[in-house]
């Protein structure tokens, strides 16, 4: 793998996200009831042993309006990274 490549694991992606609403002072509840999930759900996200579905992701985009989406792409990519292009 490239040396510049990031790898992003679920649990790394789940963390951010859990920074994210404690930095915004967004709690379990809130943000389940935004995705339309239970609070154990969100603490599985957070965790890292959840994947959330493209639709969560799209609203995860609207929740957290800092992100862009490159935030849920993965950039490891086994033997090469992938580059985004901005539009």
């Amino acid at each position: 793998m490239a040396s510049d490549c990031e790898v992003r694991t679920l649990s790394s992606i789940g963390s951010e996200i859990k920074s994210w609403c404690k930095q915004n002072k967004v709690n379990q509840t809130e943000l389940a009831a935004a995705l339309d999930v239970s609070t154990m759900t969100v603490r599985r996200v957070w965790k890292g042993t959840k994947e959330l579905t493209s639709v969560q992701i799209a609203i995860m985009l609207e929740v957290m309006p800092h992100v862009t989406a490159d935030f849920f792409i993965p950039t490891d990519m086994g033997e090469r990274c992938i580059s985004m292009p901005r539009i």
